[in-house]
């Protein structure tokens, strides 16, 4: 059962919706359980994280690629979709900022990209984004939304240090407890964020249901969206070496929007909720391009 989860994290994915608008009692439970569930499987990718992989990144490189992506292109993604699809743009700014995913580190080992930068890039970027994400909200969209950023800035950053400081502070000094986390954290990891999915969804779901038809063109906006988040890092590193160039196109295109999901929930309207939801669908046919194009490229 836990190979069947862990083998197929993109049907997984799509299930916790269809189960977020069947199972009866989802809907009751608190809009803070998402960002819970979040948290435990940050908690999980904790185990991934070894001094020994994180040395072997170029640092330079990185951190110039972490202020062209994460701090200045949201900018002009923000703007775009304000005068294109307004009613999008909140959306459109939750995902353009949302950190590098656990999931990314075994996407880059599937496509033989760098596993060690990919996992760099999935702490740093998790690790600022309490600060990064508040900030750029209340530059941005402060005008156009009502909501308290020191307290959004408290939800990020209980949310990820939390299950840092708990992982590194407290289990990973007890061998037995290091050895089951590690072991089994790619299946509960994707348990919660399935768990997450499925409890938005479920919060939503009477918005969702009266506006089906909006699914259509909300996709379809998600897929330009994440099309231009590898564009810019494959443009980004045109002059690399192949396998940088892959390993940058993983930390642009496979983020953790389920930390988006989890905010829209807890602070935006219900179609900024409901586009971070149907962002899976494009984050799921990215990946899936992602790995016909390292393919094509190693063959």
């Amino acid at each position: 059962m836990k190979d069947l989860v862990v083998c197929n994290f993109n049907v997984v994915m799509l299930l916790s919706v269809v189960l977020g608008l069947v199972l009866p009692g989802l809907e009751y439970l608190p809009k803070s359980s998402a960002i819970i569930l979040i948290s435990i499987a940050i908690f999980f990718s904790c185990s991934n994280v070894t001094m020994d992989e994180l040395r072997h990144t170029n640092v330079k490189s990185s951190v110039v690629f972490y202020i062209v992506r994460f701090l200045f292109f949201p900018v002009p993604l923000y703007y775009a979709a304000l005068y294109l699809v307004p009613d999008y743009a909140m959306g459109v700014l939750l995902i353009a900022c949302t950190p590098v995913g656990a999931s990314a580190t075994s996407v880059a080992v599937l496509i033989r990209a760098n596993s060690s930068l990919a996992l760099s890039a999935t702490v740093i970027t998790n690790a600022l984004a309490p600060f990064v994400t508040p900030s750029l909200i209340f530059l941005l969209g402060n005008d156009a939304i009502e909501i308290n950023i020191a307290q959004l800035f408290m939800t990020l950053g209980l949310g990820i240090f939390l299950p840092a400081a708990l992982y590194f502070g407290v289990v990973r000094k007890y061998e037995v407890l290091k050895t089951y986390v590690r072991r089994e954290a790619r299946f509960f990891s994707t348990v919660c964020i399935a768990g997450m999915i499925a409890v938005v969804t479920a919060l939503e779901k009477d918005y969702i249901l009266n506006n089906i038809g909006e699914v259509f063109y909300m996709t379809l906006v998600g897929s330009v969206l994440f099309a231009l988040l590898y564009a810019v890092s494959w443009v980004f590193s045109l002059r690399m070496g192949l396998v940088d160039r892959k390993t940058y196109m993983v930390c642009s295109g496979v983020n953790n929007t389920g930390i988006s999901s989890g905010l829209a929930l807890l602070y935006f309207s219900p179609v900024t909720v409901l586009f971070t939801i149907v962002a899976e669908i494009p984050w799921i046919l990215g990946v899936l391009v992602l790995k016909k194009y390292a393919d094509y490229c190693d063959e």
